[in-house]
Protein backbone atom coordinates (compact mmCIF):
# COMPACT_ATOMS: atom_id res chain seq x y z
CA UNK A 1 0.00 0.00 0.00
CA UNK A 2 1.38 3.28 -1.42
CA UNK A 3 -0.15 5.83 1.84
CA UNK A 4 2.84 8.42 0.48
CA UNK A 5 0.84 9.03 -2.23
CA UNK A 6 -2.31 10.26 0.07
CA UNK A 7 -1.67 13.82 -1.06
CA UNK A 8 -1.25 13.14 -4.71
CA UNK A 9 -3.40 15.04 -7.37
CA UNK A 10 -4.95 12.80 -9.70
CA UNK A 11 -5.95 13.41 -13.67
CA UNK A 12 -8.54 12.70 -15.90
CA UNK A 13 -8.60 13.95 -19.14
CA UNK A 14 -11.28 17.12 -17.84
CA UNK A 15 -10.06 17.42 -14.81
CA UNK A 16 -8.10 17.46 -11.64
CA UNK A 17 -8.84 15.68 -8.47
CA UNK A 18 -7.41 17.95 -5.68
CA UNK A 19 -6.75 16.31 -2.31
CA UNK A 20 -9.46 18.59 -0.36
CA UNK A 21 -8.11 21.06 2.02
CA UNK A 22 -9.73 23.19 4.56
CA UNK A 23 -9.49 26.03 1.87
CA UNK A 24 -11.51 24.07 -0.32
CA UNK A 25 -14.45 24.95 2.24
CA UNK A 26 -15.20 28.56 0.12
CA UNK A 27 -14.77 27.39 -3.24
CA UNK A 28 -17.36 24.87 -2.96
CA UNK A 29 -19.73 25.76 -0.34
CA UNK A 30 -22.02 27.82 -2.91
CA UNK A 31 -22.13 24.84 -5.05
CA UNK A 32 -23.10 22.50 -2.00
CA UNK A 33 -26.56 24.11 -1.83
CA UNK A 34 -28.56 23.44 -4.34
CA UNK A 35 -31.28 21.02 -2.35
CA UNK A 36 -31.50 18.37 -5.47
CA UNK A 37 -27.85 17.17 -4.58
CA UNK A 38 -29.54 16.35 -1.35
CA UNK A 39 -32.46 13.90 -2.15
CA UNK A 40 -30.49 10.28 -2.70
CA UNK A 41 -28.30 11.24 0.67
CA UNK A 42 -28.97 11.36 4.15
CA UNK A 43 -27.49 14.74 4.67
CA UNK A 44 -28.72 18.44 4.14
CA UNK A 45 -26.65 21.53 2.37
CA UNK A 46 -23.95 22.60 4.84
CA UNK A 47 -25.38 25.52 7.07
CA UNK A 48 -21.97 27.77 6.68
CA UNK A 49 -18.42 27.63 5.23
CA UNK A 50 -17.35 27.19 8.50
CA UNK A 51 -18.87 23.95 9.38
CA UNK A 52 -17.90 22.49 5.83
CA UNK A 53 -14.55 23.97 7.15
CA UNK A 54 -14.33 21.61 9.67
CA UNK A 55 -15.75 18.95 8.02
CA UNK A 56 -12.55 18.98 5.76
CA UNK A 57 -10.44 19.93 8.41
CA UNK A 58 -11.21 16.24 9.74
CA UNK A 59 -11.39 15.05 5.87
CA UNK A 60 -7.73 16.80 5.91
CA UNK A 61 -5.94 14.72 8.44
CA UNK A 62 -6.41 11.71 6.33
CA UNK A 63 -7.11 8.76 9.08
CA UNK A 64 -9.59 8.28 11.27
CA UNK A 65 -8.56 8.88 14.86
CA UNK A 66 -7.48 4.92 15.82
CA UNK A 67 -5.84 5.19 12.27
CA UNK A 68 -7.69 2.04 11.14
CA UNK A 69 -9.57 4.35 8.02
CA UNK A 70 -7.69 6.11 5.38
CA UNK A 71 -9.76 9.14 3.73
CA UNK A 72 -9.27 10.44 0.38
CA UNK A 73 -11.70 13.13 -0.34
CA UNK A 74 -11.32 15.09 -3.57
CA UNK A 75 -12.51 18.37 -4.62
CA UNK A 76 -13.23 18.15 -8.87
CA UNK A 77 -11.85 21.05 -10.32
CA UNK A 78 -12.15 21.23 -14.25
CA UNK A 79 -8.90 21.73 -15.96
CA UNK A 80 -9.84 24.72 -18.20
CA UNK A 81 -12.27 26.83 -16.44
CA UNK A 82 -10.80 26.15 -12.96
CA UNK A 83 -14.54 25.48 -11.96
CA UNK A 84 -15.70 23.00 -9.41
CA UNK A 85 -17.81 20.48 -10.54
CA UNK A 86 -18.13 17.59 -7.17
CA UNK A 87 -16.33 15.95 -4.55
CA UNK A 88 -15.11 12.31 -4.39
CA UNK A 89 -14.86 10.43 -0.84
CA UNK A 90 -12.94 7.39 -0.30
CA UNK A 91 -12.83 5.16 2.86
CA UNK A 92 -10.20 2.53 2.75
CA UNK A 93 -10.83 0.45 5.81
CA UNK A 94 -7.26 -1.44 6.11
CA UNK A 95 -7.50 -4.89 5.43
CA UNK A 96 -10.92 -4.90 4.80
CA UNK A 97 -13.30 -2.92 2.36
CA UNK A 98 -13.46 0.31 0.19
CA UNK A 99 -16.03 2.53 -0.58
CA UNK A 100 -16.86 5.49 -2.56
CA UNK A 101 -19.38 8.18 -2.66
CA UNK A 102 -19.43 11.10 -4.98
CA UNK A 103 -21.50 14.31 -5.51
CA UNK A 104 -21.57 16.10 -8.65
CA UNK A 105 -23.14 19.33 -8.47
CA UNK A 106 -26.21 19.74 -10.33
CA UNK A 107 -25.24 22.12 -12.81
CA UNK A 108 -23.09 18.95 -14.39
CA UNK A 109 -25.04 16.31 -14.11
CA UNK A 110 -25.37 13.99 -17.37
CA UNK A 111 -22.37 15.20 -18.92
CA UNK A 112 -19.95 12.07 -17.68
CA UNK A 113 -18.00 14.09 -14.59
CA UNK A 114 -18.76 11.20 -12.18
CA UNK A 115 -18.01 8.60 -14.45
CA UNK A 116 -14.49 10.09 -15.85
CA UNK A 117 -13.26 10.97 -12.32
CA UNK A 118 -14.62 7.36 -10.90
CA UNK A 119 -12.59 5.52 -13.55
CA UNK A 120 -9.03 7.56 -12.44
CA UNK A 121 -10.07 7.24 -9.09
CA UNK A 122 -10.42 3.24 -8.96
CA UNK A 123 -7.44 2.75 -10.76
CA UNK A 124 -5.20 4.58 -8.13
CA UNK A 125 -6.98 2.57 -5.31
CA UNK A 126 -6.15 -0.56 -7.32
CA UNK A 127 -2.51 0.48 -8.47
CA UNK A 128 -1.58 2.61 -5.74
CA UNK A 129 -3.62 0.77 -2.40
CA UNK A 130 -3.37 -2.25 -3.36
CA UNK A 131 -7.40 -2.12 -3.58
CA UNK A 132 -9.48 -5.23 -4.98
CA UNK A 133 -13.01 -4.45 -4.29
CA UNK A 134 -14.74 -1.28 -4.08
CA UNK A 135 -18.23 -0.71 -2.93
CA UNK A 136 -20.88 2.10 -3.58
CA UNK A 137 -23.90 2.31 -1.36
CA UNK A 138 -26.93 4.06 -3.00
CA UNK A 139 -30.62 4.83 -3.05
CA UNK A 140 -32.06 2.64 -5.14
CA UNK A 141 -34.21 5.58 -5.99
CA UNK A 142 -31.27 7.08 -7.59
CA UNK A 143 -31.88 5.41 -11.26
CA UNK A 144 -28.91 7.90 -12.92
CA UNK A 145 -26.30 6.52 -9.88
CA UNK A 146 -27.33 2.82 -10.41
CA UNK A 147 -26.79 3.24 -14.08
CA UNK A 148 -23.21 4.81 -13.22
CA UNK A 149 -21.71 2.38 -11.34
CA UNK A 150 -23.35 -0.27 -13.90
CA UNK A 151 -21.23 0.95 -16.63
CA UNK A 152 -18.23 1.07 -14.31
CA UNK A 153 -18.92 -2.67 -13.69
CA UNK A 154 -19.83 -2.13 -10.23
CA UNK A 155 -22.61 -5.68 -9.11
CA UNK A 156 -25.53 -5.49 -6.76
CA UNK A 157 -24.81 -7.47 -3.80
CA UNK A 158 -26.88 -6.67 -1.43
CA UNK A 159 -29.92 -4.68 -0.42
CA UNK A 160 -30.01 -2.76 3.18
CA UNK A 161 -34.13 -2.13 3.63
CA UNK A 162 -34.53 1.26 5.71
CA UNK A 163 -30.81 1.95 5.69
CA UNK A 164 -30.91 5.59 5.81
CA UNK A 165 -33.51 8.06 6.95
CA UNK A 166 -34.41 11.73 5.72
CA UNK A 167 -35.68 14.63 6.52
Amino acid sequence: MSESRIEEVLESERFLLEPIRVEHAAKLFEAMQPVDLYTYIPTSPPKSIDSLSSKFERWEQRYSSDNNEIWLNYAIRHKISKEYYGTLQVTIIRNKETYVAYEVFPKFWRMGVAKECLLVLILFLFQSFGCEKVTAHLDTNNIASLKLLESLNFKKVGFLKDADFFD
